[in-house]
């Protein structure tokens, strides 16, 4: 792990050199030392000993925090997909969803051609290739 700014929240990883913090938890960027290593701060105010770099990674907003945030709609939009990363819809709601679409087929062929040309531009004025 590189440098991070004083205030980041990170997640212990690792105790290469015995620090005082807790593998898994959650801390804040106290202070960067300078020499590799860097102290933190809990919720509590605390501040551990010097950890190194190497041993946190840069921790996500979480999910368990997440869900205090959200209203009971947003929660359960966030019910259908497969856990809480990538957001990747549950396969039976996916395949219902596709199924309830109306004339699908149409709608795919009406932009497969705007897709086809944005990902492979044709060339004006291009000399086609011989035949072999």
């Amino acid at each position: 792990m590189s440098r991070l700014p004083v205030g980041t929240r990170i997640r212990i990883t690792g105790n290469s050199n015995n620090h005082s913090y807790r593998i898994g938890a959650i801390y804040r960027i106290h202070q960067d030392t300078g020499f590799g290593c860097f102290s933190a701060i809990d919720e509590n105010g605390d501040i551990g000993t010097h950890a190194q770099w190497k041993d946190c990674e840069r921790a996500g907003i979480g999910w368990e925090w997440l869900r205090t945030q959200l209203d009971p709609r947003s929660l359960e939009l966030l019910s259908a997909f497969v856990g809480v990363e990538h957001l990747t819809l549950k396969p039976e709601i996916e395949n219902q969803l596709v199924l309830s679409l109306p004339a699908l087929d149409e709608a795919i062929l009406r932009v497969l051609p705007a897709i086809e040309e944005a990902t492979h531009p044709k060339i004006p004025n291009a000399i086609p290739a011989p035949d072999p």
